[in-house]
């Protein structure tokens, strides 16, 4: 059992005028869009043929990696909790 609410009749008029003028700006944005810039390839993309870990960045994101790995494996290993109430 929803209770719904009605609006006054100006601001339905408004809202729904709002909506189309929204939407034919979109329509018109889309119409004069140029197409022919997202089919072409960039040229810098298409002859970087470098995998992303053999750059600098790459290599720092590998190193980064280990030395986070390394820390939780070694940190994980020394703080055991050596109680008799706990096993």
């Amino acid at each position: 059992m929803g209770l719904t609410v009605a609006q006054p009749a100006r601001a339905a008029e408004a809202k729904s005028a709002r909506a189309r003028s929204l939407a034919a700006a979109a329509a018109d944005r889309v119409a004069s869009m140029d197409v022919t810039q997202a089919t072409t390839p960039p040229a810098a993309e298409a002859k970087s043929s470098k995998s992303f870990f053999a750059t600098p960045k790459g290599i720092a994101a590998l190193v980064l990696m280990a030395g986070v790995t390394a820390y939780t494996v070694h940190s994980r290993l020394t703080s055991a909790i050596h109680s008799p109430a706990r096993p």
